[in-house]
């Protein structure tokens, strides 16, 4: 980890205990809260929550005790919870400010707990039940034999501690109720926290189409490990498209892997990939959003920068021939307010179809979660294509 990350961590920390010191204060302003020991416990209560998820994460590389699990799967939740608290109690602070003449601060006190728990609970429930997205995308050149076929696509699924085997399973009955032509996962499939592999392959193995499927690397798959995750899917029935091309009777699918650390990819990457027919009609599958060469003269700029200032300049995919690029990556924000900042960021790539000419690119929210197990800034979807 380079000093540019370790200050970003910091800073993110900072802000997060932060918020707990905010949650402290609105709660004995709102509740009138003066007994001593009640502030002493609230202060313990809030330290405890503002240290957990980084602690969990810490003790979830360590060990896969089951009580850790729960600790992590509780902790991710707080996360997720308390930027809805946080919201609610500055909106709360907002309300008495405008109305200094009414007693209303239990009512608003109560209202910003009380709301944001209800809606982390929807959140939980969304995040478990993903829905079958239907889109149409037309592809020039398309042979006739692929003419109303179904692609699925795929994407963050994040098997591992808290999406587990009863989830996979749960993906792969609608995937199938479908009847997909071909399935297409676009990277995460496994959680970077840590995820047993192994347990999931005979559920992978249902999955069911006319010409298979096919799998790409996330950024995920780098953090747990690429000769893990590649050895224990070789004996699944899944193929691996690791930087190549194939074609799948008349259509050309090109996988690109995740860059992993100490990778730089150029302009020109695309055009080495081998059995990459530019004159075919393209599917590119990428995990992120982004453009493939990145141009960083440094590792670690390549890498943040697909975070925090992505190229979404998509010249390069146009030029080689692709007609329908596919990624994930971003969960459309997954937790409001973290939605309104990945439009930002992304410039509108972050989630749904955006059609440039011949040339195609479709950004799924994701079937899982990762870090807090819910989705209030989006839905959980599975996305079934049908090209004309």
């Amino acid at each position: 980890m380079n000093l540019r990350a370790i200050i970003f961590l910091i800073f993110i920390l900072a802000i997060y205990f932060g918020m707990h010191v905010f949650f402290y204060f609105s709660i004995l302003h709102f509740f009138s809260i003066t007994e001593q020991k009640i502030k002493w416990t609230l202060g313990i209560v809030f330290f405890v929550l503002s240290v957990g998820f980084i602690t969990a994460m810490i003790l979830t590389r360590l060990s896969s005790f089951i009580l850790i699990k729960y600790f992590y799967i509780i902790a991710a939740f707080w996360t997720g919870l308390a930027a809805t608290i946080f919201l609610a109690f500055a909106l709360a602070w907002i309300l008495i400010l405008f109305f200094r003449s009414y007693d209303i601060k239990l009512i608003a006190g109560v209202l910003a707990l009380l709301l944001p728990i209800l809606y982390g609970i929807y959140g939980a429930w969304n995040a478990f039940n993903p829905n079958i997205k239907n889109i149409e995308v037309n592809i020039a050149g398309l042979p006739s034999n692929w003419h109303g076929k179904k692609i699925v696509q795929l994407s963050d699924v994040h098997l591992g501690r808290i999406h587990g085997v009863s989830f996979a399973e749960k993906v792969v009955e609608k995937v199938n109720s479908v009847k997909p032509d071909i399935v297409l996962i676009t990277g995460d499939l496994f959680d970077g926290m840590g995820s047993n592999i192994p347990e999931f392959i005979n559920t992978l193995n249902k999955l069911k189409s006319t010409y298979g499927t096919y799998f790409i690397t996330g950024n995920h798959e780098v953090y747990l490990g690429l000769d893990y995750v590649i050895s224990n899917l070789k004996s699944a029935k899944i193929h691996i498209l690791d930087n190549e091309a194939v074609n799948v009777d008349g259509l050309q699918l090109v996988g690109l892997s995740y860059p992993e650390f100490g990778e730089l990819r150029d302009s020109s990457f695309l055009e080495n990939i081998p059995g990459h027919n530019p004159s075919l009609p393209n599917i590119l599958m990428y995990h992120s959003p982004t453009s493939i060469g990145q141009n960083h003269n440094d590792v670690s700029d390549q890498h943040s920068s697909i975070y925090w200032s992505p190229d979404v300049n998509f010249d390069i995919a146009k030029r080689n021939g692709i007609n329908l690029q596919l990624s994930g990556h971003t969960h459309k924000g997954q937790i409001f307010p973290f939605s309104l900042i990945a439009d930002y960021i992304y410039k509108g790539y972050d989630y749904g179809l955006v059609s440039e000419g011949n040339f195609n690119i479709y950004t799924t929210s994701g079937v899982g979660t990762w870090g807090p197990p819910m989705r209030t800034g989006s839905n959980s979807e599975i996305v079934a294509i049908t090209l004309q």
